[in-house]
């Protein structure tokens, strides 16, 4: 079974098993660069596409960006303002 090494490893590191990998949760304003990132690609993803099967996926895509961000920016400013 040599994948059962290969498996432990993965969940000692996803799940931070082991003393010597250290897990860091990103911050808050790391996650919306990302969602922001996210929301860029799904705006020019819409934008450049030609086949129209992909549109209602695009779209799709794109609302489910929109829904990130502003979850995240709404979280960033109830903890400015000590709700949370």
């Amino acid at each position: 079974m040599p994948w059962f090494g290969c498996l432990k490893n993965l969940v000692a590191k996803c799940f931070c098993l082991k003393s010597d990998i250290t897990c860091r949760l990103p911050s808050d304003l790391e996650m919306l660069e990302d969602a922001k990132t996210e929301l860029y690609q799904a705006h020019n993803i819409l934008s450049h596409i030609e086949e129209p099967d992909m549109l209602d996926w695009a779209i799709f895509n794109l609302r489910a960006a929109e829904e990130k961000y502003n979850f995240i920016l709404r979280r960033i400013k109830r903890r400015g303002k000590g709700i949370d």
